[in-house]
């Protein structure tokens, strides 16, 4: 098949970016809002745009990779991650845009990826639902089972993180109407957290360091519970206890729905009136998770501290000092490095490193001996963290290898002048010796800072399709 242009690339990222926003929006507005109407009739034209020529418009979704029309997407746009976790996570492996899509019929699809993946499958799957709304010129369907070689895992890994998104989504809903957070989906989906960081931690962390920038609050709460379930494991936590943390710390933001989404995503600095209201969240959510029988024990107190800080310097004010709740102090560190390590629209974000500097600059905001066991858990090398090799080739860190803090998985960058800077596909595992001399065959010279060359290496590394910001 022909290569696509550079326009049409564009073009191609403009679709997703569009379906993305207008699913997102369902999330907090309903179907026939304004807004969500605007985003479908965007992706519409441009998806006609495409469908010009009188050919198919395809999109797959191929482990780490969405591919247009057979060509991988290095820079697909920012509402990618969250429009293929969303995808995957309802069997949709493969979406086909003919000539003559209408309106109707996009919005169909955005209403398919907006519905419960349980409920979905009651009505007989995304193609049945499809069928029934009458669409016929897009058709989505499941590619081949996933393969049983070792990448399974990861394939595991990422639905695990698509269910929890949509967990948090469900819970964000009924919050709105005035219900809490239903807890058997809640508690569930932590339990299959928790497998996944037992039987693969660095693959996890490797998850949590690429993102995004849609649905912060939403996949910042994703982000926290798996930083803190690691913490957790790290410290030789019990299952029931892991459990206990893992929702409470996945409900630890649920006061950020009563925020105005104007303050949330103001792109600029908030004003003082601005930051009073922001400072009102962890008093809603600990309000919100006492008033329901069926949160957790401890989930409002940690809603109401993580803000707090150790040193009572943080909000809200409270008229003594006290012991914090052990949760709200693992929340701490995992909480102020998601958001430092994130892009946000009034600031980019930090490389892994340089947040963990500002960390130790503030080290009176957290609990000693957590803040040293959380920098020990992300290994001296971050994943995200751009680097020099030995060899003096560029390498972004992958992965931290939990038994050589010092040699954690890379993947080479290229930055030819002709072309858009790249990842090779292959995973390099630094802590390999030479058979011959017994010594790393590579090792890290070097941390480079990518902001100077105009990097971003969370975008390079794909994004998390699953965890965006």
């Amino acid at each position: 098949m022909e290569k696509p242009t550079r326009t049409e690339e564009k073009v191609e990222n403009h679709v997703i970016t569009a379906l993305a926003r207008a699913m997102r929006n369902t999330s907090f507005y309903a179907s026939d809002h304004p807004l969500v109407r605007l985003n479908i009739e965007d992706a519409n034209e441009t998806i006609n745009r495409l469908l010009e020529k009188g050919r198919e418009f395809v999109l797959k979704i191929v482990e780490d990779e969405i591919i247009a029309d057979d060509q991988p997407l290095f820079d697909p746009g920012t509402g990618t991650a969250n429009l293929v976790g969303a995808c995957l996570n309802r069997e949709i492996e493969s979406i086909t845009f003919r000539p003559g899509l209408t309106i109707e019929e996009v919005a169909a699809f955005v209403n398919v990826l907006a519905t419960d993946p349980e409920e979905l499958v009651r009505q007989g799957g995304a193609p049945s639902c499809l069928e029934r709304a009458g669409v016929s010129h897009l058709q989505v369907e499941k590619l081949l089972a996933p393969s049983s070689d070792g990448t399974e895992t990861a394939e595991m890994g990422r639905k695990t993180y698509a269910s929890a998104l949509d967990v948090l989504r469900a819970a964000a809903r009924r919050a709105r109407m005035g219900l809490s957070p239903e807890r058997g989906p809640t508690a569930q989906v932590v339990s299959d957290l928790i497998d996944s960081i037992v039987f693969e931690q660095a693959a996890m962390l490797g998850l949590v360091s690429v993102k995004g920038r849609d649905e912060y609050t939403f996949t910042h709460a994703l982000h926290i519970c798996i930083l803190c379930l690691e913490l957790g494991c790290s410290l030789g936590l019990e299952h029931s206890q892991l459990q206990e943390l893992g929702v409470c710390a996945m409900l630890h933001d649920i006061g950020k729905i009563f925020i105005p989404l104007p303050i949330l995503r103001k792109p600029a600095a908030l004003t003082k009136a601005e930051f009073e209201i922001i400072q009102q969240h962890p008093i809603h959510g600990a309000l919100l998770l006492c008033r329901h029988e069926n949160a957790p024990t401890m989930a409002p107190l940690v809603a109401f501290e993580h803000h707090l800080h150790y040193d009572f310097s943080g909000y809200p004010k409270v008229s003594r000092r006290y012991e914090p709740n052990f949760y709200s102090l693992m929340v701490g560190p995992a909480d102020v490095y998601d958001a430092l390590t994130t892009d946000r629209p009034y600031r980019p974000a930090l490389p892994p490193q340089q947040a963990l500097e500002v960390m130790h600059s503030q080290e009176s905001h957290f609990e000693p001996r957590l803040l040293a066991r959380f920098r020990e858990m992300l290994g001296k090398y971050p994943a995200g963290s751009l680097v020099r090799l030995s060899d003096g080739r560029l390498a972004a860190v992958t992965k931290p290898n939990p038994a050589q803090a010092a040699q954690p998985l890379v993947r080479i960058l290229h930055l030819e002048e002709e072309t858009s800077p790249r990842l090779e596909e292959e995973e390099i595992d630094l802590s390999t010796r030479d058979l011959s001399t017994g010594a790393f065959r590579l090792t890290i010279d070097t941390v480079v800072d990518p902001t100077p060359m105009g990097l971003n290496v969370c975008a390079l590394l794909g994004g998390n399709f699953y965890c965006t910001e």
